[in-house]
C-alpha cells in the first residue's frame, strides 16, 4: 500500500476539549498517532504535520474566530 496517495504530506487538524498536556499525559494523543501511523504512513504520506486546538468547549467566539483564522492560512499555505 505504500505510496499509493498522490499526496506526499498532510497536516492534522484536531480539536480537543481539554488542554493539550492533560490530553497527551492521560491520552498520550491516540487519535493523532493513529492517523499519522496507521493511515496516512501506511499510504507513505510523509512528513505528517499536527496543529491542535485545544480547550475547545471552554473557549469564547474570540477565541474560535482566531483558530478560522489560522485554519484558513494553513490551508492557503498548502498551494
Amino acid at each position: 500500500m505504500n505510496g499509493q496517495l498522490k499526496v506526499k504530506s498532510a497536516r492534522i487538524i484536531a480539536t480537543i476539549g481539554e488542554p493539550g498536556w492533560y490530553y497527551r499525559l492521560m491520552y498520550g494523543t491516540p487519535a493523532i498517532n493513529h492517523l499519522k501511523k496507521n493511515t496516512l504512513g501506511l499510504y507513505g504520506v510523509s512528513p505528517v504535520k499536527t496543529t491542535c486546538l485545544r480547550s475547545v468547549k471552554k473557549a469564547g467566539d474570540k477565541k474560535r474566530s482566531q483558530w478560522l483564522e489560522k485554519v484558513y492560512y494553513l490551508g492557503k499555505a498548502l498551494k
